[in-house]
């Protein structure tokens, strides 16, 4: 049902269908005949393969109608049947002569031609040749020079040439053994064939090989060693290479770009229709270009490498990549006749079937891109493949179902997310251990009911996907491999790869998880917060001081050994200073402020404090589900120390007076806002932010007692009620001298 019909016409595969799908071979009479003979030779092999078809196709019919074929087997008898239908258009045994026949021509080497410069168009030239050939008749010819170091008898070079000549003629009969199909150059045909048998292309250098040693084999003809049925299907042949030089078996031929290529073509032929000079770079480059100048010279490169610039020119013969006026889609085409404005192309093999395009909807391809066509690899990423489509909807729908079935078992994908994003925490650690045994255990005995519901949808995907394939739209060399790759294709394998994917996701989490607790335990974690909301405190309190008016640049840093340059900037922040300190009444709303600090602090500690309360649940075995008791805690601790390493136990004991002291701070910051003060050793977050102002309001009283302004006492604001009592006046102090003993230092908060 399914064959590589490249002109997509339905009356051409219907005549067709019999000569793909046939076992037997042409006539083998291959020794004679020209080029043009090649069309009657092709329809008698048909029909004598006619009946062998009729006769196969009934006896593996009989099998499937009884229901005795299981499914996997029609499988396999459905991906044969679409690479048999492209390639067994010969027997087996003219498959072997084919081939046999382009291998030997492949490695066939030209022969010397030393009387190349000497045979001219005059006649005394060719009877000095044939004088030179009578005297080595005569055994009087003295040897032949064939280069600066190497002379050869003349009768041993009319030996090489002879035997040269009669090996080529054995390949130009192979056209007499590829049946033709609908193109009107058989030697598309033959180079066609060649590539199903040889499951690879012809590159630019096996072309101009061929062009080589057709050209030494036109010019022996002019002797008589040489016979000349040949000629014509040597000139054709020479005429076909020389015409389509990239790509002469044509395999991209009718086919569609890949995505990749298609963009840069349509992006291409955009800029080349502008009337105005190309716009900026973030219009027409990829989005990942548009910010980096790397990507974005890589993207130029690339479109340069597809597609020339500047001026074209189109020959006869040439590969093209075009877009087409009936339907608008881009396709690899040939041209066949050019004009100023237009080109006559052909998309399949048939070069009866011409379309007109207009020359700004074509472009040539650069030698890079020939040289990715003489490669089956990258030729393949070049064009659409519905292969590589089917392959990813079985890849996405395994996943699916792989992620649908874990969910049953208890397997959150946003923790797995987090784990997969080195984002995961202490909290998770219970989580991410019962993630983990659940996959360990699927590992080692595997979910038969998943794995088996997976086979039943590929087969069913695969039954689908062979009955829908058009297959003209796959790439001709990877026809072969198709059946290959769709039997090898192992849907458990992939189950399973997912599922260890998922098991190494945990493993790496919880190994990350260990260097988390490793850090709690030993105090990193803790001095961390510590020092982070001591700087944040100070931070965030000095920025609040200043945008009420407070003067940063007022005070000196050294401000006991220099005076400060502006008395009314330390007057006024003490004043504001004061004021801030004023419980009784808040006029900056401090009580705000405090608030938010306590807010953005708190539940830091209280993160921490969760986790090593998890750490010490899970050291010790002992049930989240019930609070943690930190003094049965250090009980087990007592009763373990002898088992636990030494520096493991007093970890331990370190952690838990953190915590003890960090629950202490949030209980006295409640005893605080409820008024039941109790003189302990544990200041809570709203004493640090008060220690800040009363750490400035100190520094700014100790300058004003060094370095004191020059105003009376009674106009100064520390005559104010909210005032300490006022400073005794004093002439201003000298200096401390070095010996002296060292001033006092800035208040700080341990």
């Amino acid at each position: 049902k399914h064959i590589l019909s490249c002109s997509h016409t339905h009356a051409r595969t219907s005549v067709f269908v019999a000569r793909l799908m046939s076992l037997s071979g042409p006539s083998t009479n291959a020794g004679s005949g020209d080029g043009d003979s090649v069309t009657s030779d092709a329809t008698s092999t048909s029909s004598t393969a006619t009946t062998t078809t009729a006769s196969a196709a009934a006896s593996s019919a009989a099998p499937c109608s009884s229901g005795a074929v299981a499914e996997p087997e029609r499988r396999r008898i459905r991906r044969n049947s679409i690479v048999r239908g492209q390639i067994d258009v010969m027997s087996e045994e003219v498959q072997e002569r084919f081939k046999a026949a382009f291998t030997a021509f492949d490695t066939l080497q030209c022969v010397p031609i030393p009387e190349r410069a000497s045979v001219g168009s005059s006649k005394k030239s060719k009877k000095r040749l044939q004088k030179q050939r009578s005297k080595t008749k005569a055994g009087k010819a003295p040897p032949v020079k064939i280069d600066e170091q190497t002379y050869m008898p003349l009768s041993k070079v009319l030996q090489l040439q002879k035997h040269f000549v009669l090996r080529v003629n054995d390949f130009l009969a192979i056209i007499s053994l590829c049946p033709p199909l609908t193109s009107s150059s058989p030697w598309m045909d033959v180079f066609y064939h060649r590539m199903f048998v040889f499951e690879n292309i012809v590159t630019t250098a096996m072309v101009q090989h061929y062009e080589q040693v057709i050209g030494d084999y036109l010019f022996l003809l002019e002797d008589t060693i040489a016979t000349k049925p040949g000629r014509v299907r040597a000139q054709s042949l020479l005429r076909y290479l020389n015409t389509h030089h990239t790509d002469p078996c044509c395999s991209l031929l009718g086919m569609h770009p890949s995505a990749d290529v298609d963009r840069f073509f349509r992006r291409f032929l955009a800029n080349r229709k502008r009337t105005t000079p190309a716009p900026p770079w973030p219009e027409y480059l990829p989005r990942d270009a548009q910010h980096e100048p790397d990507a974005a010279l890589a993207s130029v490169r690339s479109s340069s490498m597809f597609f020339p610039m500047g001026k074209q020119e189109y020959h006869v013969g040439s590969l093209i990549l075009c877009v087409r006026p009936c339907n608008g889609e881009s396709v690899y085409a040939i041209v066949k006749e050019t004009s100023s404005d237009t080109l006559v192309i052909y998309t399949t093999r048939s070069t009866t079937q011409c379309e007109t395009v207009t020359v700004d909807n074509v472009t040539n391809l650069t030698s890079g891109l020939a040289e990715m066509v003489n490669d089956k690899r990258t030729a393949q990423k070049m064009v659409q493949d519905p292969v590589a489509a089917y392959f990813h909807h079985i890849l996405m729908n395994t996943r699916t179902a792989v992620d649908h079935f874990l969910e049953i078992q208890g397997i959150d994908f946003k923790i797995i997310d987090h784990c997969n994003l080195n984002q995961a925490s202490i909290k998770m650690l219970l989580t991410v251990q019962r993630f983990k045994d659940i996959l360990t255990r699927f590992k080692s005995s595997p979910p038969t009911e998943l794995l088996d519901r997976l086979q039943r949808d590929l087969e069913e995907s695969e039954t689908q996907f062979l009955e829908t394939l058009d297959v003209s739209t796959l790439y001709v060399p990877a026809i072969r491999s198709l059946d290959q790759e769709l039997a090898q294709f192992d849907v458990e394998r992939l189950a399973m790869s997912k599922i260890q994917q998922y098991l190494g996701v945990c493993e790496s989490a919880l190994l990350q998880l260990n260097i988390q607790i490793r850090d709690l335990l030993n105090g990193a974690t803790k001095r961390q917060l510590s020092n982070w909301w001591l700087v944040h405190i100070e931070t965030s309190s000095r920025e609040f001081l200043e945008s009420l008016g407070y003067n940063s640049a007022a005070v000196p840093e050294h401000y006991t050994l220099v005076p400060p340059h502006d008395y009314m900037g330390i007057l006024d922040n003490l004043k504001l200073v004061r004021e801030v300190l004023d419980k009784k009444h808040d006029m900056h709303n401090v009580t705000a402020f405090v608030d938010r600090l306590k807010q953005e602090i708190y539940p830091r500690i209280d993160e921490f404090v969760e986790q090593g309360k998890i750490v010490l649940a899970n050291q010790f075995e002992l049930n989240r589900d019930q609070p943690l008791d930190l003094v049965h805690v250090n009980e087990m601790l007592a009763q373990s120390r002898e088992k636990l390493d030494e520096m493991l136990a007093s970890w331990i004991d370190g952690m838990v007076k953190d915590i003890q002291y960090l629950e202490a701070m949030k209980v006295l910051e409640d005893a605080n806002r409820t008024g039941r003060l109790e003189l302990t050793n544990v200041v809570p977050i709203s004493g640090l932010i008060f220690s800040y102002f009363y750490r400035a309001e100190n520094e700014l009283k100790t300058i004003l007692e060094l370095w004191p302004p020059p105003t009376s006492p009674l106009s100064s604001p520390l005559n104010s009620p909210l005032s300490s009592p006022p400073l005794s006046p004093r002439s201003r102090p000298t200096p401390p001298r070095s010996t002296s003993p060292a001033p006092p230092a800035r208040l700080s908060v341990s």
